[in-house]
């Protein structure tokens, strides 16, 4: 896994999940809706909460600030990253709160294990400081077993082997809510998929759960 940083002048996607919230600050982000915590127990569940409700309803909109940020934000990983190829990428991206006391992913798993390929190269992007307890954990090598904290200030994102690596969340034992959104990218040349996602049951296909930059 490596990290990286951006400009947070040219995408904002801080403040526009601000927005969709109505707060002012995102580490602070389960005091507005406290009632919604329960422990995901199965990962059909992890994309259930009335936090995702409200923040993919948005997407419903005839236009979305933030979806047009993180695709541009996308653009931006392809040029810098993948100048010579052709990409595919996650058309929404996967949206993360990780609240005191709980966790965000219901079990500690590789991605190839949920319909994914194992050509899938992975995106996380903190909207929060991401440390600790309240951040992601995986695996350097595949099965190795070195579980290291995928640490990040706002304004930094890691490029790493999700669909490989086994990763999760401990318990956030912090007073902070880790707010995050990750995603997939995977080379045109590697697009081969059947079925639909576990938790959101979208098609695997392009115009659907995938989209071409």
């Amino acid at each position: 896994m490596k990290k990286y940083s951006y400009n947070t002048k040219d995408f904002d996607l801080v403040n526009e999940v601000e927005k969709i919230f109505n707060v002012t600050n995102l580490s602070l982000i389960h005091n507005i809706l406290s009632e919604n915590l329960e422990i995901p127990d199965d990962p059909s569940k992890d994309q259930k909460t009335l936090f995702h409700k409200i923040f993919y309803s948005s997407f419903e909109e005839d236009e979305c600030p933030f979806l047009e940020k993180y695709k541009a934000f996308v653009k931006y990983l392809k040029d810098t990253h993948f100048e010579d190829s052709v990409m595919i990428y996650q058309t929404r991206p996967t949206f993360r709160v990780h609240a005191p006391g709980n966790i965000t992913v219901a079990k500690w798993h590789k991605d190839k294990a949920y319909n994914h390929s194992a050509n899938e190269i992975n995106i996380y992007l903190p909207l929060t400081r991401a440390c600790g307890s309240n951040t992601v954990w995986s695996e350097t090598e595949e099965d190795k077993g070195d579980y290291q904290a995928m640490e990040a200030e706002v304004g930094e994102y890691y490029i790493w082997n999700g669909a490989n690596l086994f990763h999760g969340n401990k318990k956030n034992e912090t007073n902070s809510s880790r707010v995050s959104i990750d995603f997939r990218l995977i080379h045109s040349e590697n697009f081969d998929y059947d079925g639909t996602s576990v938790t959101t049951k979208v098609p695997m296909k392009l115009g659907h759960y995938w989209s071409k930059i």
